[in-house]
């Protein structure tokens, strides 16, 4: 909502916390590849969009661009 693009810097720190939240959920690393496959299962799974698009139209695409930007960067 707040215009923040995707690959801008402002959301590393956040994406970085978010894939540690993965990696404790999932209790082990979370790599970037997985990170990626992730975002595409967010896409695909019909549950998790309604849960992403409750919050803003919108934002399951733009959750799923902006983590395979991030897991793609070195």
């Amino acid at each position: 909502k707040s215009g923040v693009e995707i690959g801008s810097k402002q959301l590393v720190p956040i994406l970085d916390r978010h894939r540690e939240w993965i990696a404790y959920m999932w209790a082990q690393p979370c790599p970037k590849p997985a990170y990626s496959n992730l975002a595409d299962m967010y896409m695909h799974t019909p549950d998790f969009v309604t849960r992403y698009e409750t919050l803003a139209t919108g934002f399951c695409d733009y959750l799923v661009s902006a983590m395979k930007e991030y897991a793609a960067q070195d």
